[in-house]
């Protein structure tokens, strides 16, 4: 009869090929040998989330959170769910756990900045993009993204060079994000404009888009 550790590791295999309901199954007959096994949880929750059962996955990272409530990564799972939910206050508290248990979670401060980006907190956003940055350098994709939202983040601010070299940097990285080609332009006509009218624009811009948060 095979151990719960036989179990997980294929699930851990179907999981990686994307068989999520295989590897729920394997989990699950994990979970019933080896019950108190918090990693396993983590997992299934991750297949879940990948099948879109959000509350399945919630309620198995908290269960591993109950287990080993050390475990950085649920933290970081669920805080994803609530991110993706726009429940933005739990999201943050799970992401300040997160990092708190392991202070170089690159993912975590990156996620963390796009939550700050979205609530308007543009000088913490900076300060968590650049956080990943330092911690991350070697993941081209997350890296490109990073300096998009930082280019994102100086754009609202009015720093429009900064915007600039941050969306060049990105594109550099990742030529195939579109959005920061876009954006780039508008900046660098907007950097066009004589300074009082540009100003005029930034605020009225910062204003709609604080208001569209609410």
């Amino acid at each position: 009869m095979p151990s719960a550790k036989e179990h997980f590791e294929e699930g851990l295999k179907r999981l990686q090929a994307r068989r999520l309901e295989e590897a729920i199954a394997f989990f699950t007959k994990a979970i019933k040998l080896k019950p108190n096994f918090a990693e396993i949880y983590v997992n299934r929750g991750d297949a879940y989330q990948r099948c879109n059962d959000i509350e399945i996955a919630i309620e198995d990272y908290n269960k591993a959170l109950e287990l080993n409530p050390n475990l950085a990564v649920a933290y970081y799972n669920r805080g994803n769910l609530y991110f993706g939910r726009d429940k933005c206050d739990l999201a943050l508290v799970d992401y300040n756990k997160a990092i708190e248990l392991n202070p170089n979670y690159a993912d975590a401060y990156y996620n963390r900045g796009s939550l700050y980006l979205l609530k308007g907190e543009y000088d913490l956003a900076i300060e968590n993009y650049n956080k990943a940055r330092e911690l991350n350098s070697n993941l081209d994709p997350n890296l490109a993204r990073a300096h998009y939202n930082r280019g994102k983040v100086y754009y609202h601010k009015g720093n429009l060079d900064f915007a600039i070299a941050d969306y060049h940097k990105a594109m550099e990285l990742d030529p195939t994000l579109l959005i920061a080609y876009y954006e780039c332009g508008i900046v660098m006509l907007i950097r066009e404009m004589p300074k009082r009218e540009r100003m005029k624009f930034l605020r009225s811009l910062r204003q709609h888009y604080l208001r569209s948060l609410r």
